[in-house]
């Protein structure tokens, strides 16, 4: 639970780190842009302050996304204008809408506009504009390339790093278990287990059929004075388990019940038999692995997957936060240009995290599930390979049950 703790201490001091670098880096550069209310308050009339808000919405543009929040406002505040005076006289809009374009084509008045606010440098033409996405574009592709790689590759690894704990609660008994097998470990993931023997004096097996049925169809089209009715379409398919309940009595002459589900273990009465079980939160216990002295069968059971599954929310959450991180580092490569630089730290503004945060929380929400199940996957395997056969080694050299 200690580094439990220590590991979503950091994962959050991180994040903290990153959301501050990004207001920061927004403080630093943006804030030479005025707010709308300022402009607004200028002298001048709707013109003025119309024509003044086009080119500040400009010049937030260009500054990629870094200026994307201030592009909004500056367009809004525009169109709000604009709508105003569209919806009252006629004549008057015209004249207005004549008298802005005259006013934005004279370079006087954009300069003007920038050096009044500090935002040196032209705007460039929108034919440029198409020309250099494009090729920052094409020359982002390896960017993308590596954002996706590291997505992929941080994945299993943040899902083992998260995942690495000793299951609870401990084991109830096992005294007949040596030390070195009382504690299972696989892959970061370690918990105790306990053994249970005893003769099996009767078995109970039934079989349980569930029925599943879904309807379809049943509906009507009508074209002109043609009806045509889709039928109704009943699928049905049966679900069967199987249930086998042993009776055994220990060396103690105390008898319980073991009960499996859809288990491969054959036993009879008579059989002695040994099982290793891991206790489950319910106060039950989880069947791991169960050893027939009389055939020399070794089975074990669906409760070591549960066993050896894996935690995916904080494993998400780090994907989904480094995904975004390499999601905006492949931006800058498009948006940074030698006509246009934008600083790196910028790119990392609070503001700028929504949509890359989508981005990867989607493609975290395939790959981790995915890691996960191929983490479990391999932790089984292991179990089997390196595990199970101590198990089984220790179960044969018991002389008696």
């Amino acid at each position: 639970m200690g580094n439990f703790a220590a590991r979503s201490k950091w994962l959050i001091l991180w994040v903290l780190f990153i959301l501050a670098l990004g207001v920061s880096a927004q403080t630093l550069d943006l804030a030479r842009f005025p707010t709308v209310e300022r402009v607004l308050a200028e002298p001048g009339d709707d013109v003025e302050h119309g024509a003044t808000l086009k080119v500040l919405s400009e010049c937030a543009q260009q500054a990629g996304p870094a200026g994307q929040a201030l592009f909004g406002d500056y367009y809004n505040a525009l169109n709000d204008i604009d709508f105003r005076l569209r919806n009252g006289d006629a004549a008057g809009y015209e004249l207005f809408i004549e008298r802005l374009q005259a006013r934005l084509r004279a370079d006087d008045f954009r300069a003007g506009v920038q050096a009044r606010f500090g935002l040196g440098g032209a705007v460039p033409a929108a034919a440029d504009e198409g020309d250099e996405l494009e090729r920052a574009l094409r020359a982002s592709i390896p960017y993308w390339i590596a954002a996706l790689v590291v997505l992929l590759a941080a994945s299993p690894l943040l899902v083992f790093l998260f995942d690495r704990r000793h299951l609870l609660p401990p084991a109830r008994g096992g005294d007949w278990l040596p030390d070195e097998l009382r504690t299972v470990r696989v892959l970061g993931r370690s918990y105790e287990v306990e053994a249970c023997s005893g003769t099996v004096i009767e078995k109970e097996s039934h079989v349980e059929a569930s029925l599943h049925v879904h309807t379809s169809g049943r509906g009507s089209t009508v074209v002109g004075d043609q009806v045509s009715v889709t039928p109704t379409q009943t699928h049905a398919y049966t679900v069967t388990t199987r249930k086998d309940c042993l009776w055994m009595r220990d060396a103690n002459g105390g008898e319980c019940a073991w009960n499996f589900t859809n288990a491969t273990l054959q036993a009879r009465a008579g059989h002695r038999l040994s099982a290793l079980t891991r206790p489950a939160t319910d106060g039950q216990s989880d069947f791991l692995l169960a050893y027939n002295h009389t055939t020399r069968q070794l089975v074990s059971f669906d409760s070591l997957s549960r066993a050896h599954q894996p935690r995916r929310l904080l494993a998400w959450l780090g994907t989904t936060v480094l995904g975004a991180g390499m999601i905006l580092f492949a931006m800058h490569a498009v948006v940074d240009t030698p006509d246009l630089r934008v600083p790196l730290p910028a790119m990392f503004q609070a503001s700028n995290w929504s949509t890359p945060l989508i981005l990867a929380g989607v493609l975290a929400a395939v790959s981790v599930p995915l890691s996960a199940t191929l983490l479990r996957s391999l932790r089984s395997r292991l179990f089997l390979a390196r595990v199970a056969p101590a198990f089984r080694k220790h179960f044969e050299t018991r002389a008696g049950v």
